[in-house]
């Protein structure tokens, strides 16, 4: 369901900002250069299809979705290759999007080898990689690539993703050492952040996130613990499960703006991709919005960067900062 999410919101993300820049607030934050560990091959790790064993750690990698691409960047590593759901490219060619979370200094400069959701395994091959890093979004790539080079699968429904992810893309890299102060920055970052906004929390315990995506009425609304409300939860809100709302066999619902009125939540934290300028457009949904924020619902407005990826490891601290910034103001501004 994750899977489905991802590709949906990535969609609906892009439809909303197609042609945006990246906002001021969406601007990633660069991680430090990482010391090589101590690993030395050969290496076995363990992804969700079981064992993975490399002659030495890996050190031409590529990306195959913009998750991916955040969980090597968190380890210090380059890749020489990338896919993306979220930006275009030509295939082949140096990855040079008009637009893009990660900066291209950060990036450096690979190739642009497909869409996530369908890469160019011929261009894959080619590069030579010692090791590919593939999500769910491409099973049908998976098959065919884990029989030409090392593969890793990545699932963003495993209940050890992100974290036990990284450490075993740790290892694989020889970055053990790396992944070990991300997730020491990650704990402190979440810890400095829960104490700012304490005080709001004691005030307005109860949060929900709205999805708001188009000017259309209607919002996206998610379950506890997914990746858009488990920000929430880890700085120290209780979010709720969206009494009356139907999830069926899904992590997320798409309900009409009127359920605003029957929500119950102290916070609502709006969701919404920046437009062309760079700013937040105003939807019709706002002013059901303001008339709740009257009644003494507390509403924060957050800038959503289409490009950035789902939930992964840059991607969460940078969410979990963003809330730090916007969380402890005195009233939403926009």
């Amino acid at each position: 369901m994750v899977r489905r999410l991802s590709i949906l919101l990535a969609i609906l993300a892009v439809l909303a900002a197609c042609g945006a820049p990246a906002s001021p607030a969406g601007q990633a934050p660069t991680p430090a250069p990482a010391a090589v560990g101590p690993t030395v091959g050969p290496i076995t790790v363990t992804d969700l299809k079981g064992e993975l064993r490399l002659d030495a750690p890996a050190t031409r990698v590529v990306a195959c979705s913009d998750e991916s691409v955040d969980l090597v960047l968190a380890l210090g590593v380059q890749p020489v290759g990338i896919c993306s759901a979220r930006a275009e490219g030509a295939v082949g060619e140096a990855f040079q999007p008009g637009a893009y979370f990660f900066p291209a200094e950060q990036l450096g400069a690979p190739t642009f080898v497909g869409s996530s959701l369908e890469p160019s395994v011929e261009r894959i091959v080619a590069l030579k990689p010692d090791l590919v890093i593939l999500n769910s979004d491409s099973d049908t790539a998976y098959e065919q690539l884990a029989q030409a080079v090392p593969t890793f699968y990545v699932d963003m429904e495993s209940p050890g993703y992100w974290t036990e992810t990284l450490g075993e893309l740790g290892r694989a890299l020889g970055r053990e050492a790396a992944a070990q102060e991300f997730l020491a920055s990650y704990a402190q970052t979440v810890e400095r952040v829960r104490e700012q906004v304490a005080p709001l929390v004691a005030e307005h315990p109860r949060a929900l996130v709205a999805y708001s995506f188009s000017p259309d009425p209607q919002m996206m609304l998610f379950k506890p613990g997914t990746w858009l409300s488990k920000g929430l939860e880890q700085i120290g809100f209780t979010v709720p499960v969206p009494a009356g709302v139907t999830f069926a066999d899904a992590d997320w619902a798409i309900v009409s703006s009127e359920y605003l009125n029957e929500v119950e939540a102290d916070l609502i934290v709006v969701l919404r991709p920046t437009g062309p300028d760079g700013a937040l457009p105003t939807y019709p949904i706002d002013t059901l919005l303001s008339q709740l924020e009257s009644s003494g619902t507390r509403v924060v407005y957050q800038p959503l960067d289409p490009t950035r990826s789902s939930s992964a490891p840059l991607t969460d601290r940078f969410v979990i900062e963003q809330y730090g910034e916007l969380l402890p103001a005195e009233a939403a501004t926009r």
